[in-house]
């Protein structure tokens, strides 16, 4: 780690002489900030502007989950995930499921798609589970639809739906998408919805 080392005053007054040690402190003070030298001063957090360090630069790991928001519920994408299926199974059966890497309560947009009219008087039904676990409302559509719940998860857990038929000839697809508000994007606004 490059050291910093302090400008006297004396050595940029208008009458000195630019010496190798003062150009020396010039090239390597910047360094030792940037570096985090414990004795370098610290650059204060609102003379940084949002957006000004590119996702690339960021090394991998460098941002831990303790420095991200608390997942909650809002109209940002948390991730570009969506995970369904197509089911044509009479009881409630898994058909995606999502990982959830960080505690939070997410808004989760699930959509339910009916191909129904072979059966007959037929329903196509979904429902949000966690880990297995029911969670959401039992929804119901004849058609297509949007639901949208908020569900909380601890970190590692899986947001899952389930769907089902009334008649094995019909088949019900669903698929959800985990939407979670933050402060600050993080993906580019092109993730909306």
């Amino acid at each position: 780690m490059t050291a910093y080392s302090a400008i006297a005053d004396s050595e940029i007054d208008p009458e000195s002489p630019g010496t190798a040690s003062l150009f020396t402190k010039l090239r390597n003070n910047p360094l030792a900030i940037a570096e985090g030298d414990a004795t370098a001063p610290e650059i204060d957090g609102q003379a940084i502007t949002t957006n000004t360090i590119p996702g690339a630069s960021i090394i991998d790991n460098g941002i831990t989950a303790s420095k991200l928001p608390t997942p909650a519920t809002g109209s940002y994408r948390q991730d570009q995930s969506n995970d369904g299926g197509t089911t044509n199974s009479t009881s409630l059966v898994k058909v995606g499921e999502i990982y959830c890497p960080r505690a939070g309560t997410y808004n989760v947009r699930m959509n339910l798609n009916f191909s129904g009219g072979k059966g007959g008087g037929t329903t196509g039904y979904g429902r949000i589970y966690v880990d297995g676990v029911a969670v959401g409302t039992l929804r119901s559509t004849t058609s297509s639809s949007t639901f949208d719940e908020d569900v909380t998860v601890a970190a590692g857990e899986v947001i899952q739906i389930y769907c089902r038929t009334t008649n094995a000839a019909d088949d019900t697809t669903g698929s959800i998408i985990p939407r979670v508000a933050t402060s600050t994007l993080l993906f580019p606004a092109g993730l909306e919805d």
